[in-house]
């Protein structure tokens, strides 16, 4: 149940949102307060990943795992499977192996080896394959795709996320000009498999996404997944992996059936979380709401800093986020109540952590 504050007739809905300094938007955040009975998440999942030791793939991989999901992973070279750079951190390039994950060497297109992944019960696939032409042939995406598929609707599995390019399909004038150059030279032959691998996904009949990210970088996961309509910017391929997740464990995912084109700028933000907002749902600000956007989130220990700030905000541990909104739900006179407080460690004004005359809203 969520947290909520009963003063008179007044409640206060606490939302943990994404940092932003441009107005509400689509709101990253788990709700507090009063929510339904239903949850749009899956629960806890085994999510198949195809190609998992790929840059993208291995992503999926580890923040499925760093989720709690189990996740049931094929490759051909297990042995390339290691921490990604981009939400490894410290642990980058390190052999990835866990209790919850089982992963299996062997190809997409032998359904002898797809039928190994479906031998657990799986609740979301992940395709995320990838290679040169000239080493995994001119047809492998469409034709190891369609392995996959087969696999699923004979084990009664619905949810796909397939991994496909901004510049596939329709999306060719989302394309920069210089990739469109490249779509129609070096990479003709991929390009041609990626449009035949689409147009399957999409005749399949299954609840699938098939996700067109902008120019892929390896660096850490931003938290912003923008869905766009225009030309692509770059994403990290932990956010794009992300977004897989997301597809195949959030019950009302709202790209079901779509083929999103997303990127770290412009467009319309989509939300990583289970809450309401996730489903696209806009928070009402009122005067017993509280809207939190932190800076960018760490597990460190608690610095007991808080700092409102109107500047830039840097970064700040997930226990000062939880006591900021512990006090905004305990202290009566709580001074950001109606309000949507940036807070960080650093900078601004210093909101005080304590039960005292400061913690009721005096201001160090």
């Amino acid at each position: 149940m969520g947290l909520l504050r009963i003063t008179g007739l007044a409640s206060v809905l606490i939302t943990v949102s994404a940092f932003s300094n441009t107005g509400l938007g689509l709101i990253s955040s788990r709700k507090y307060g009063v929510t339904s009975a239903s949850s749009s998440s899956l629960h806890m999942k085994t999510i198949a990943v195809f190609g998992a030791s790929g840059l993208t793939a291995s992503e999926c991989v580890y923040k499925a795992i760093k989720n709690g999901d189990k996740v049931v992973g094929l490759t051909r070279n297990p042995a390339n499977l290691v921490v990604p750079k981009g939400s490894g951190g410290a642990d980058e390039g390190k052999s990835l192996a866990d209790d919850n994950l089982t992963l299996i060497g062997g190809s997409v297109t032998n359904t002898a080896d797809v039928a190994k992944v479906f031998e657990e019960e799986i609740d979301g696939v992940i395709i995320a394959l990838g290679g040169k032409t000239s080493d995994v042939g001119d047809t492998m995406l469409t034709d190891g795709t369609k392995v996959i598929m087969d696999a699923m609707k004979n084990k009664g599995v619905k949810r796909l996320a397939v991994v496909t390019s901004i510049g596939a399909g329709d999306s060719e004038n989302q394309a920069p000009f210089f990739f469109k150059i490249l779509m129609m030279t070096a990479m003709k032959k991929i390009f041609t498999d990626k449009n035949n691998q689409e147009k399957i996904v999409a005749d399949s009949g299954l609840e699938y996404c098939i996700v067109r990210p902008g120019g892929l970088t390896v660096e850490p996961p931003t938290g912003v997944i923008n869905v766009i309509d225009g030309e692509a910017g770059s994403i990290p391929r932990a956010d794009v992996a992300q977004f897989c997740l997301d597809a195949v464990t959030v019950e009302d995912f709202p790209y079901i059936g779509k083929t999103p084109c997303i990127s770290s700028v412009g467009g319309t933000s989509w939300v990583k979380d289970r809450s309401g907002s996730a489903r696209g749902e806009m928070i009402k600000q009122d005067d017993c709401a509280l809207i939190v956007r932190p800076g960018g989130l760490t597990v460190e220990p608690p610095t007991g800093v808080i700092n409102v700030i109107d500047g830039e905000a840097g970064s700040i541990p997930r226990a000062d986020v939880a006591q900021f909104c512990l006090d905004a739900v305990t202290v009566e006179d709580f001074p950001y109540i109606g309000k949507t407080p940036c807070i960080s460690s650093v900078g601004g004004t210093s909101w005080v952590k304590d039960r005292s005359g400061s913690a009721r809203g005096e201001m160090s």
